[in-house]
């Protein structure tokens, strides 16, 4: 039910702070920024948290048992709270299945329904199991709206999956530039090099020590800044080939400390095998960091391959290694790229961008 001219939106994403969680994903930035811009003045959010404790495996009873409280508190809003439309956001596996199934509940209770699937690895998944696929396919049947993170999903949604192209919505992830330090780097020999993310082998943080090590001979400082379940793996491989010294691991950082490092770094390296499109792609690009990517997800609708940035397949790590030579080696190519991504970033990425098309897609 409207309040007063305001459209009741109930919205299932990620809410808590970094430091509640911690740790500060793409998903958990994209909730908190949407719910703070001006498209509060046009709707009335009824928020439900749904916010990972943590990125290790946890045995099913304990997924299942939260799962269920949240489909419980799900149905009791949607019942108490007189929802106008339902929006989710979700990743991939069990959490898109929890997530569409409340899109299914919304959609038999009369109400709008947008989902907006913000994973990588939901391919993996679709391709490897029919009985997921057919479940995620009656899900989006379900969905007046797919909020896609770029053009590949967008592809794939409507001609593997089936779902027509008026239901599909291409929304890029958006940041707020205005937080980041876009102000000249330091101009010196040494090239600085970021990992920022989930400390993981299917983000291709082991393609890049092995990368690390080729080039060590170089003046290239090297920093790691994430935790995940493969950080002690790193941890010991960079010990046992004397890398640490040229390397910096530093945890998950937030706030002002990650905004600095961003600030401090020249290259930003994205080597995973899955992505969406990563908050950190943006961020470094925010900050006026080049990017050497790989050609994943929604990836090369920010990055053109020799334009604007490097592009690579996954687990390349030949490619890894000769387009960070090709910046060390050729500043000026470096800032050219940097430029060009900026300026598109400008255009494409926006905080206000997204804010209008969401506000269109959720008109009742």
């Amino acid at each position: 039910m409207k309040e007063g001219n305001k459209a009741k939106v109930l919205f299932v994403g990620a809410f808590k702070t970094a430091k509640e969680a911690g740790h500060a994903g793409g998903q958990m930035y994209a909730c908190t920024s949407l719910i703070q811009s001006d498209i509060r003045k046009q709707f009335s959010f009824v928020l439900l948290d749904s916010t990972a404790t943590t990125n290790l495996k946890r045995p099913l009873y304990n997924r299942l048992y939260f799962a269920i409280l949240r489909v419980v508190k799900f149905l009791w809003l949607l019942l108490l709270k007189r929802i106008d439309i339902v929006l989710a956001f979700s990743s991939y596996g069990a959490g898109f299945l929890e997530k569409g199934g409340m899109i299914v509940l919304g959609k038999w209770m009369g109400k709008r329904t947008v989902l907006a699937p913000r994973s990588g690895f939901l391919l993996d998944h679709l391709e490897a199991s029919n009985t997921f696929r057919k479940a995620a396919s009656y899900i989006l049947k379900h969905c007046d709206v797919i909020v896609c993170q770029g053009q590949f999903w967008k592809e794939y949604f409507n001609e593997r999956m089936g779902v027509p192209k008026d239901r599909l919505e291409v929304i890029h992830n958006w940041i707020d530039i205005s937080q980041y330090d876009n102000s000249p780097k330091k101009n010196d020999t040494t090239l600085r090099v970021l990992f920022l993310g989930w400390v993981e082998e299917n983000k291709g943080i082991f393609d890049l020590i092995q990368v690390i090590y080729s080039l060590k001979d170089k003046n290239i400082h090297w920093s790691i800044a994430g935790e995940g379940k493969d950080f002690e793996m790193v941890k010991q491989s960079l010990y046992q080939t004397m890398q640490e010294q040229k390397v910096a691991l530093l945890g998950w950082v937030t706030g002002e400390q990650k905004r600095r490092l961003l600030h401090e770094s020249d290259v930003i390296v994205i080597p995973s095998y899955r992505e969406g499109l990563p908050n950190a792609l943006l961020e470094g690009i925010a900050s006026r960091c080049g990017v050497i990517a790989t050609d994943v997800g929604a990836i090369p609708d920010v990055i053109e391959d020799g334009v604007n940035g490097f592009l690579i397949e996954p687990g390349d790590r030949n490619g890894l290694k000769e387009s960070l030579l090709r910046y060390y080696r050729d500043r000026h190519l470096l800032k050219k790229h940097i430029e060009l991504s900026f300026m598109k970033l400008q255009k494409n990425h926006s905080l206000k961008g997204a804010e209008i098309k969401f506000s269109k897609i959720l008109q009742v």
